[in-house]
């Protein structure tokens, strides 16, 4: 009898070990190692009928890495067994967990009738714990489904509320306002890691490493649009204007409007035409990632003073005027942001965002509303044009 706790006591740690390691490796955004770690783990319940007794959560973190690195049918099957499994154990927060691992599986493979039948049942479930926050969202998430979601689309989140663009005005808004571009479809966690090492390796100008990262992610999610901006934008870094280009108008195939994809591609056009040379954009993009706030600055004035009108002079004093704002300096980020507004090939994209950045610097109400709906009117830029609608009914709230 000692022997056997004493092999109870054995199963029962290495099952909690193994657990343990895989969450750690889920954390570190390992998703294949976790899988591979729980996969081993669950086969193991034939030698081991401790295991079991953890299999309703073995089951349903496997579906996860699964779905992390793509494996899109696997994720699916395997969540339905986990899901099987946390509803035989009246387990709610495991059935809630598996919900949303396959209602996002079904969001991504476009499977509308099974992303809808999911949000519907966690609609249920909360509803009967009386979390009438979630049951607002979920429900408001079901009926996105169900009317059919476009590839990309900027929303406003109200605390734990999702309001659409168009219904902006039926809505009194106040306190935490986030406004979020929300796809079809979320970019998958194992992509998502690779866009991290990407970034890390293009701030410190490793461009060929920073894009063979970029690649990886975009082979675990083809759909990742942060994968191909970033291509595009390590391409032309490389001065391969050309191929950045198709990277840029694959990113607005897959999330029209997202981020500065069309200010990207306006700048790669002028590239290969040589209206813009590499020189210019290195200082566009330098200007995004850089951190060292005083160099830019230094660097910026001395550049921008010899600047053609050819050069993108209006991203440039875009970014100059938010660095002053940022460094309390409101008088110079005002002429900077005039002055971007001034150059003569300013693209829709970037004068929207010059349009609202100079809107929110001004005192005269009267000039700033203008600017206002300018940018709204204008719609260059999806995101700015839906946060100066925000900034125009938010005062106009306040007056009343």
């Amino acid at each position: 009898l000692a022997k056997k706790n004493v092999s109870s006591m054995d199963g029962f740690t290495r099952i909690v070990d193994n657990l343990n390691k895989a969450q750690e490796l889920m954390k570190a955004g390992d998703y294949g190692l976790a899988g591979q770690t729980l996969k081993s783990l669950w086969d193991s319940k034939k030698k081991d009928p401790l295991v079991v007794q953890f299999e309703a959560g073995i089951v349903t973190w496997y579906a996860e890495c699964l779905f992390a690195i793509g494996e899109l049918d696997k994720a699916l099957s395997t969540g339905e067994i986990a899901l099987k499994l946390c509803k035989g154990n009246n387990d709610t927060n495991g059935t809630l967990e598996c919900l949303l691992t396959l209602h996002e599986i079904h969001r991504y493979k476009e499977d509308a009738e099974n992303a809808y039948a999911t949000a519907s049942e966690l609609v249920s479930i909360f509803q009967a714990h009386n979390q009438t926050e979630r049951v607002e969202e979920w429900q408001q998430r079901a009926a996105s489904v169900k009317k059919g979601e476009p590839l990309n689309r900027v929303v406003v989140r109200v605390g734990e509320q999702v309001i659409e663009v168009e219904d902006l005005e039926n809505h009194k808004l106040e306190g935490n306002i986030k406004i979020n571009y929300c796809r079809n479809k979320i970019s998958l966690k194992g992509s998502r890691e690779w866009i991290s090492k990407a970034r890390s390796a293009e701030i410190l100008g490793k461009f060929d490493e920073a894009f063979k990262y970029a690649t990886e992610a975009a082979k675990v999610d083809p759909l990742n649009p942060d994968a191909t901006y970033l291509q595009g934008l390590i391409q032309l870094s490389l001065g391969f204007c050309e191929e950045a280009l198709e990277f840029f108008n694959k990113t607005d195939e897959l999330a029209p409007g997202w981020f500065n994809v069309k200010h990207y591609k306006w700048v790669a056009q002028q590239m290969i035409e040589r209206k813009i040379d590499r020189q210019a954009y290195t200082m566009c993009r330098y200007f995004e990632l850089d951190n060292k706030e005083e160099l830019k600055i230094e660097v910026l004035e001395e550049y921008a003073a010899k600047l053609k009108l050819t050069a993108p002079r209006a991203a440039l004093f875009l970014g100059f005027g938010k660095l002053l704002r940022r460094k309390n300096q409101e008088d110079r980020a005002i002429q900077a942001l005039r002055t971007g507004l001034q150059a003569e090939e300013t693209n829709p994209d970037i004068k929207t965002q010059l349009l609202f950045t100079l809107a929110t610097c001004l005192e005269d109400a009267e000039e700033r509303d203008k600017l206002l709906q300018e940018a709204v009117e204008l719609n260059g830029n999806i995101l700015t044009s839906v946060m100066a609608k925000v900034t125009i009914l938010t005062i106009k709230n306040q007056a009343n």
